[in-house]
């Protein structure tokens, strides 16, 4: 079973995603029921007119300078 880049802990399969920048999997809910708590954000991404989705690590670094430009985040 594959674990959360973030917070270490397993993921479930269904409640997780995969970081844009990082590519590595992390906790993020699928319904506002869930009791998962989001490792992640996620966003519109205008490029691929989907969503887009990062850990929190990786967003985390954005907001301090060690990435380019931060996208519109929504969570």
């Amino acid at each position: 079973m594959d674990t959360c880049h973030v917070c270490g802990k397993p993921l479930d399969g269904v409640n997780q995603a995969v970081c844009f920048t990082c590519h590595r999997p992390f906790h993020l809910p699928t319904r506002v029921d869930s009791e998962v708590e989001p490792c992640g954000r996620v966003w519109m991404d205008n490029e691929s007119l989907g969503l887009g989705f990062t850990c929190e690590l990786c967003a985390q670094a954005r907001a301090g300078g060690e990435h380019p430009a931060s996208p519109p985040f929504l969570v």
